[in-house]
């Protein structure tokens, strides 16, 4: 699906889920050139930079919150940046870009508060929208966050293998999601260079300030990562120190049984009349073992 959106002289095309003749349509109309056209057919792994004579080709991946897998996806978007057009291209529905393209065609109509007059302020904004919803997307790692400390120090932990799958489940959401964002700042550095040379020095102020937006996203999950690090370690000390409760408890029956089954066997013989006065030496043993644990505070 293609949609074209004009303001001025500015042109902004966006394409979603392009097909060969969608793809064909830029390489004749809009000279894009023949290894980019290639590439905007199937997905990128990586993020990267590619100037051109008259374009700049650039492929960002975002990490886009499944809300049926509970994992965050890298999803890309691809864009083409001249001097007045701008192509984005993606391969599923993105809410921020289709908000932009809304909002930008509304503006368009009205002819007037466009904050999108040149391909630097265009650029600019869709870059920004992008990571406002990326911040937006971590909000549900703080939720798992909170819900794993609140478990974590309330008097019932509950079941030792759902915490640890818990705690699994966040981490792995922190490292996807800073596995897909991290080659941003590499990307928007050599975006900042190419866009210079392109259009001119002040679009090095604009990128300057998106850099800012991934550094805001970057912090906060270094923030959520040494939060999830303290509380796995909290959790480790918790849990080993039940592990030692529970064998502490296990040894001490164990020391306190152990001299009752000797005595018992050894008047197993031939007990006779004397039962009640094996019993009565067992349960002095054990007050006696019990009073020794008291002693000591191992009880």
């Amino acid at each position: 699906m293609i949609s074209i959106s004009k303001y001025k002289k500015l042109t902004w095309i966006n394409l979603e889920s392009p097909t060969s003749e969608d793809i064909k349509l830029l390489v004749i109309k809009y000279k894009v050139h023949p290894l980019v056209a290639n590439e905007l057919l199937e997905p990128t792994i990586r993020s990267k930079v590619d100037s051109y004579k008259d374009f700049i080709f650039i492929v960002l991946h975002f990490p886009i919150y499944d809300t049926a897998t509970h994992v965050s996806a890298s999803t890309e978007i691809d864009f083409i940046m001249g001097k007045n057009i701008i192509i984005t291209t993606h391969y599923k529905t993105i809410t921020p870009l289709h908000e932009m393209i809304k909002k930008f065609e509304a503006e368009s109509v009205l002819r007037k508060n466009n904050k999108a007059e040149n391909v630097e302020m265009l650029m600019f904004n869709i870059l920004r929208r992008l990571y406002i919803f990326s911040l937006r997307q971590i909000d549900h790692i703080q939720e798992k966050i909170d819900l794993i400390e609140e478990k974590i120090f309330s008097k019932n932990i509950g079941p030792e293998h759902e915490m640890v799958k818990d705690i699994s489940f966040a981490k792995r959401d922190i490292l996807d999601f800073r596995r897909i964002i991290r080659p941003h700042r590499d990307v928007l550095k050599s975006l900042e260079i190419a866009g210079e040379k392109l259009l001119d020095k002040e679009f090095s102020n604009y990128i300057n300030n998106i850099i800012g937006d991934y550094f805001r996203i970057w912090n906060l999950l270094e923030n959520h990562k040494e939060t999830m690090d303290s509380l796995q370690d909290t959790h480790d000390s918790l849990l080993s120190h039940k592990t030692n409760e529970i064998i502490r408890t296990l040894t001490i029956i164990s020391f306190i049984t152990f001299p009752l089954m000797i005595i018992s066997s050894i008047f197993s013989i031939n007990a006779g009349s004397n039962f009640w006065l094996i019993i009565g030496i067992m349960a002095m043993a054990t007050a006696g073992m019990f009073w020794f644990f008291k002693q000591k505070k191992w009880l």
